[in-house]
C-alpha cells in the first residue's frame, strides 16, 4: 500500500459503524477510525475542517482516554 505524507493513520482498516460494535472500546476505535479517515482527508486538503468537526474530535479523544486508547493528535 502506498501513503502519501499527510496521512494521519493509514488505511484501510477494518470499519464497521459503531452503533454496530459489541462493546463500548470497539465502538469508540471506530469512532477514531472515522476521525482519523477525515484529518486525512484535510491533511490532503480534500475537505475543511468546521468548528463542529474539531469539537466532535475531541470528543472522540475525550473518549479514547475513557477506555484507554491514544487519542489522536490533530491540533
Amino acid at each position: 500500500m502506498t501513503q502519501t505524507a499527510a496521512h494521519i493513520v493509514p488505511f484501510p482498516f477494518p470499519q464497521r459503524e459503531a452503533h454496530n460494535c459489541e462493546t463500548y472500546g470497539e465502538a469508540v476505535f471506530q469512532l477514531k477510525l472515522k476521525a482519523a479517515q477525515l484529518l486525512n482527508e484535510v491533511a490532503e486538503g480534500i475537505y475543511v475542517l468546521t468548528p463542529n468537526n474539531i469539537e466532535a474530535i475531541r470528543d472522540v479523544n475525550r473518549r479514547c482516554h475513557e477506555v484507554g486508547l491514544p487519542p489522536l493528535n490533530f491540533e
